[in-house]
């Protein structure tokens, strides 16, 4: 079944210089979350769009969210990507790179390239490496859940949590966590128990993290680049929400690199 879906656009500042550019959200977020990446790309020529998923934000489907899988999100991305006209990069964080993992296995034809920043790990999760490294990190895990579900919604609290891990300001905070959403129960879970083969890739891979991150760490990005013969960048103190912590041009920047150089 297709849903209507936000999009948000940015259109090239002055003459398009790149490809167009796709951006796909993670757990509990949506198209909002990419609006500094978006000004930065559109500022350096390309044309970009961010998604919201079904049943995120301003995208239908709330009512169904808990029925909904990575395969339906992968769904999503194929119909915005026919409404473009053109082959765009993908460029999905954490649950939006499985998303994109999962695009390649059955849409690469359709895509020029694939950015995966702080992404879930390649082939879904390992329950023992990867779920319960997550244990010393359970508070801030919590905080997570509590805030997309609107439990939680005090800035100081939310900005301790697992995916901002106190890097932005609880001004900052205040003005992202209302756009927090709650994300599908069968779209978190389903990947732990059953896992995929990655996709033999011909176009163009990025796999770009932070040492930092307390959800998919590094050896967890290795693993994934080592999947698509590629070499891992890895950032220094960035939180996992790379596209809103303090620093993201740095990753605007390495991703902006890989495409020139990539001449994608």
């Amino acid at each position: 079944m297709k849903y209507s879906l936000e999009v948000l656009h940015r259109e090239p500042v002055g003459k398009k210089t790149g490809k167009t550019l796709l951006f796909i959200h993670g757990v509990g977020h949506g198209a909002w979350c990419w609006e500094k990446y978006m000004d930065y790309f559109s500022e350096a020529g390309y044309d970009c769009y961010a998604l919201s998923l079904r049943g995120h934000c301003g995208s239908k489907g709330h009512l169904l969210l808990n029925t909904f899988t990575i395969d339906d999100y992968v769904e999503d991305v194929y119909q915005t990507v026919r409404k473009l006209g053109e082959k765009p990069i993908l460029v999905g964080h954490s649950m939006g790179g499985e998303i994109t993992q999962k695009y390649l296995l059955k849409y690469q034809d359709t895509i020029s390239g694939a950015v995966l920043l702080a992404s879930s790990p390649v082939g879904g999760m390992r329950i023992w490496p990867d779920v319960l490294s997550m244990v010393p990190v359970a508070p801030q895990f919590l905080l997570c859940v509590l805030a997309m579900y609107g439990f939680v919604r005090s800035p100081k609290r939310i900005k301790k949590a697992l995916f901002l891990d106190g890097r932005l300001s609880e001004e900052e905070v205040a003005k992202y966590a209302p756009n927090f959403c709650p994300e599908s129960l069968l779209a978190m879970a389903l990947p732990v128990f059953f896992h995929y083969k990655p996709a033999n890739v011909d176009i163009p891979v990025l796999v770009l993290g932070s040492d930092a991150d307390l959800f998919f760490p590094m050896r967890a990005q290795k693993r994934t680049a080592k999947a698509y013969n590629v070499e891992p960048v890895m950032l220094p103190n960035m939180c996992h929400d790379m596209m809103l912590d303090p620093e993201w041009e740095k990753g605007a920047e390495e991703i902006l690199k890989f495409l020139q150089q990539r001449g994608v």
